[in-house]
């Protein structure tokens, strides 16, 4: 499972007049070195079954501490203690007892060790709660914890990790948006259009040139 590969790099630090330092007329040996590791660790079906978990939720309820610890304004004035638990979980998904390397199986909160893991873990789902205050008030507040599981003995393929990082974040409200026009799927019917025009084949009488009769002036 696992495999490792190096390769290391030696010589002696050389000028193109003396030749190599080599110690010699009271000259100190200087040494060039460089070195690399690989390692890598291959992953089969028969792997055993550890899952590691990390989670803050708000106490005595199942709310995680992002979703109720945020600012809903730039100055924060709302800001406020909250009691909360930090979690730590551990899942053996086997039928029997895993044995750990419990110098390498701890717990961690903001980059400190605060407990070891048992030499054993028992089939089923742990659980370690350690109760907290948070200060939303706090500049920057932030909490980070982690998790490592590591089998020992037959068992060393046993391996899980958890990170957890908590932040204040933001979640001002946004500005009330301008109303949207409405629209409607429904297309508003068409204007009326008339295409018969008014049209009138009778002509008008023609003007009339006979010149009006003179006045007779018989007797």
């Amino acid at each position: 499972r696992n495999h490792k590969a190096s390769a290391k790099l030696k010589g002696l630090l050389s000028t193109l007049a003396d030749g190599p330092l080599d110690g010699k007329e009271g000259v100190d040996r200087v040494e060039c070195e460089a070195s690399k590791v690989y390692k890598t660790r291959l992953t089969y079906s028969d792997d055993c079954k550890v899952d590691a978990f990390t989670s803050c939720v708000i106490k005595d309820t199942v709310t995680n501490c992002e979703d109720a610890i945020y600012k809903t304004s730039e100055s924060n004035a709302d800001c406020g203690q909250y009691d909360v638990d930090f979690i730590w979980e551990v899942c053996n998904r086997e039928q029997v007892d895993i044995l750990v390397d419990a110098p390498k199986s701890k717990r961690k909160f903001k980059g400190s060790t605060v407990a070891r893991l048992p030499g054993t873990i028992s089939p089923g789902c742990t659980s370690f709660i350690m109760p907290d205050t948070l200060d939303s008030c706090e500049s920057k507040l932030s909490r980070t914890m982690a998790m490592n599981i590591r089998g020992a003995g037959d068992d060393q393929a046993c391996r899980a990790f958890s990170f957890y990082k908590f932040t204040v974040g933001d979640k001002f409200p946004s500005a009330a948006p301008s109303p949207s026009p409405s629209i409607s799927l429904k297309p508003s019917p068409s204007p009326s259009l008339s295409f018969k025009p008014t049209i009138s084949f009778i002509p008008t009488d023609p003007p009339t040139n006979i010149p009006s009769q003179s006045p007779t002036n018989k007797p």
